[in-house]
């Protein structure tokens, strides 16, 4: 699947692995956890213990590894986990699911959890489509970072140029704040049909 070469411009000044990699060597995270594994290129940077969640895994886990062939949504619905130090969201790329995503992963975090969530910056409408039809693919994750920034003005949240769609760093976290939960499905029916922003493309 690609597009044309219009479509599958990237963007970033930074490497989205090396960014990864510098994430884990600054923070150094006991427990790892990862929502969207594939192939493990980038579970294979934690060096501690990780935990990675994915229905369709393309990887043989390794000794510090547990793989879970299961949806996000199954993981936190039937498993309980101790409260990760470094989470990477990078599962199915629909904002409503990157947002239950984040709620299930603030609801067990401690204060000094840090999220990293990618597909937040597609370089081209195209690549911020709901319906993937580009090889560089974002979908509308984008608007979990709009939907924080309203909502949860109480985190932090970095924007980092990261090639080839982006990536925000979320910290003070706070496990106790049902905000997105409580406003869920009126968040969802507020975003749902949103045209990506040139603000979002341009990296604003």
């Amino acid at each position: 699947m690609k597009g044309t070469p219009e479509e599958e411009v990237g963007k970033g000044k930074l490497d989205k692995y090396q960014t990864l990699k510098s994430l884990h060597e600054y923070y150094k995270p006991n427990l790892y956890l990862e929502i969207g594994v594939q192939k493990g290129r980038s579970l294979n940077l934690a060096q501690c213990r990780a935990v990675g969640i994915d229905p369709y895994p393309r990887i043989k886990a390794k000794k510090n590894q547990e793989i879970y062939c299961m949806t996000s949504n199954d993981f936190f619905d039937s498993l309980d986990m101790e409260p990760p130090d470094l989470v990477f969201i990078d599962g199915l790329h629909l904002f409503e699911q990157a947002l239950v995503d984040f709620v299930n992963v603030e609801h067990i975090s401690h204060e000094g959890t840090v999220v990293v969530i990618d597909d937040i910056f597609p370089a081209h409408p195209a690549q911020a489509l709901r319906d993937r039809r580009t090889q560089k693919w974002a979908g509308d994750v984008w608007k979990l970072y709009k939907i924080l920034l309203e909502y949860r003005p109480d985190l932090s949240i970095e924007p980092l140029d990261v090639n080839p769609t982006g990536l925000i760093v979320v910290t003070n976290l706070d496990n106790k704040n049902t905000v997105l939960s409580d406003n869920y499905n009126k968040i969802v029916n507020e975003y749902m049909n949103l045209p990506v922003p040139q603000s979002i493309l341009n990296r604003e």
